[in-house]
């Protein structure tokens, strides 16, 4: 039997050249490789613990806002830093708080009062140094419309923070309005209606274009007063206690009897205090004097009346009957 296999020459030779040329490839490119390949790894893993610590620093500013806006008056200046300390490019923190100082700026402005200041349910506060001044007034309003034009600007033409843009022209046409300028207030109210519309925000839109139309409707809102300026409350009348007519008895119908005027209410007697019997004096007290019984005169006898007799009656006897005789 024929052995088909066949013995080729040179062959171990050839594949202890593929062999040596490998482990000339390797000696050459080996040291670079694993570079590039640590490298690699490194770049990945900070990257990884980049966007962790993002996350973490993103996480922490959130709750600094929320922190700082939890409260009925929030401060503007602690907002106005935490703006700064988480400032970027596009910064919804650093938006999101100077939107909220602004607010805490134009809301003072309303109430006529230093932020953080509370007002009564009167609508007077207690220290009347707490009252803001004319020219205060005036630079609270300009603080929060620089404020609202910093917010829109920084974000106008970011579509995923179309919200807080439009957010941004409320505010400023808010402001125009407390400063009397309504021609400047519907120009921002135009530019609201048009960015909403872009952004699909169709009810913004429809809001900015209501405002619009009662710009010379608006009227300002009256200033608080100090409890001190206050006239003094009014007493409440007393009610008038009703009075009680006679009535005619010949003006009533037949059939009808006057009502009768109520009974005048009786007291009941006051009975006399009840002493304690352990609470008498030790001393017995001295009994009543007596007088002799006085003896009443003799009076003769009445005479005696006899009894009466009953008659006396006879007895009867039956009528003779006659003799029987036999037939």
């Amino acid at each position: 039997m024929a052995d088909n296999r066949q013995i080729r020459v040179g062959a171990g030779l050839e594949e202890s050249k593929y062999n040596q040329d490998f482990i000339d490839w390797l000696r050459k490119w080996g040291v670079p490789l694993l570079f590039v390949v640590a490298l690699v790894s490194a770049g990945y893993g900070l990257k990884t613990r980049w966007t962790q610590s993002k996350e973490v620093k993103l996480d922490q500013s959130f709750a600094e806002l929320e922190a700082a806006v939890s409260g009925s008056n929030p401060s503007p200046d602690s907002l106005l830093q935490i703006a700064t300390d988480h400032a970027g490019a596009g910064s919804s923190v650093a938006a999101i708080a100077r939107l909220e100082a602004a607010d805490a700026y134009l809301e003072s402005v309303r109430k006529g009062v230093r932020p953080g200041v509370t007002v009564g349910q009167d609508g007077a506060v207690e220290k009347a140094e707490d009252l803001l001044k004319p020219e205060e007034k005036a630079g609270f309003l300009t603080k929060a419309g620089d404020l609202y034009a910093q917010v829109y600007n920084d974000l106008k033409g970011d579509a995923g923070k179309s919200v807080l843009a439009v957010g941004a022209l409320y505010g400023m046409a808010a402001v125009a309005e407390d400063q009397d300028d309504l021609a400047k207030a519907k120009s921002h109210y135009e530019e609201l209606a048009k960015v909403a519309e872009a952004a699909g925000l169709t009810p913004h839109a429809e809001v900015a274009k209501a405002r619009i139309a009662k710009l010379d409707e608006l009227k300002n809102v009256v200033p608080p007063l100090a409890k001190a300026d206050l006239p003094p409350v009014p007493e409440a009348p007393k009610p008038a206690q009703p009075t009680m007519t006679p009535i005619d008895p010949s003006q009533l119908p037949p059939g009808l009897v006057p009502p009768t005027a109520p009974a005048a209410p009786v007291t009941p007697p006051v009975e006399a205090p009840q002493t304690d019997p352990l609470r008498q004096p030790t001393t017995p007290e001295p009994a009543p004097a007596t007088t002799p019984p006085v003896n009443p005169a003799p009076t003769e006898p009445a005479p005696v009346t006899p009894p009466a007799e009953a008659p006396k009656t006879e007895p009867t006897t039956p009528p003779a009957q006659p003799p029987v005789q036999p037939k």
